[in-house]
């Protein structure tokens, strides 16, 4: 089956089991690294909040199946709980967090997906799928790129730094020429001691 006639199957099964059509987002664009991805159609909790809290069902059509594992990893960043990968000849079925151990790789004709989804519909449903990230153990950004902790203590330190340089400076204008230097050394003594602390 080809992209346009899988992606509009896939759809329409959705609505079917209780998707509203307002909360099915086609070509949803998101950021991995420095580029930006788009998935074929991205289904959410409600039509009102599309983001990656209330994300339930990403879709994006390879056509390789040799590709899947590169598809999957670009697709947790929209952290929904499934991906539904179609290929021209089947659909995946794939968990995208740690949380759903008891279903692998479901692999489904096209002729079997319909009747699959509605006798698993109540796994599939906004309801179900958000439970999923709410209770259990959803993939954490530096899970996701573990790159994002040197990242995240530069920008920590830099912050640190900033903000004490300009807590110094608020102290000194308020004190006295004669206190201002043990006004600093009592800050720098806070600061190590909270550095040793950590």
């Amino acid at each position: 089956m080809d992209k346009r006639a899988s992606l509009a199957m896939i759809q329409n099964c959705l609505t079917r089991i209780g998707y509203e059509e307002s909360a099915l987002e086609p070509q949803y664009e998101f950021q991995v690294g420095q580029s930006i991805k788009t998935a074929d159609l991205v289904a959410f909790a409600d039509g009102y909040r599309k983001d990656i809290q209330s994300s339930c069902i990403a879709v994006k059509f390879c056509e390789n199946e040799r590709n899947i594992q590169e598809v999957l990893s670009d697709l947790k960043y929209i952290a929904a709980p499934i991906a539904f990968i179609p290929t021209p000849s089947t659909i995946h079925i794939l968990p995208l967090t740690q949380k759903i151990v008891a279903r692998t790789d479901v692999k489904s004709s096209y002729d079997d997906f319909e009747s699959y989804i509605q006798q698993n519909r109540y796994s599939f449903l906004p309801a179900a799928l958000q439970a999923i990230k709410t209770d259990g153990r959803q993939l954490s950004l530096f899970e996701l790129d573990p790159s994002l902790y040197a990242f995240v203590s530069k920008i920590t330190q830099r912050q640190l730094v900033e903000r004490f340089e300009q807590s110094i400076a608020s102290v000194a204008s308020l004190v006295k020429e004669e206190n201002r230097e043990i006004i600093i050394k009592l800050a720098i003594k806070i600061l190590t001691a909270k550095i040793l602390e950590d």
